[in-house]
């Protein structure tokens, strides 16, 4: 990912959003936003949040088909 300080300040915009369901779709779009301009993916920017808290978050991974698998690990 490119700037680091710009990442933490977009992905805890995105968690001060995620607490109303009411921009549930904003989120996905800013997401998306986000993995664009990075040049990252969603799994990898939702990832990216999480590893950046202070609290510890195990992910769940999983996959509906086993070409989704590679981008998801």
């Amino acid at each position: 990912m490119k700037n680091r300080t710009t990442e933490k300040l977009l992905l805890d915009l995105l968690l001060s959003w995620s607490k109303s369901s009411m921009h549930l779709v904003e989120l996905g779009n800013f997401g998306q936003d986000i993995a664009t301009e990075t040049g990252g993916n969603m799994n990898q920017i939702v990832l990216a949040w999480m590893q950046q808290k202070p609290q510890r978050v195990i992910p769940l991974i999983a996959a509906s088909s086993s070409d989704q698998l590679p981008q998801k690990i």
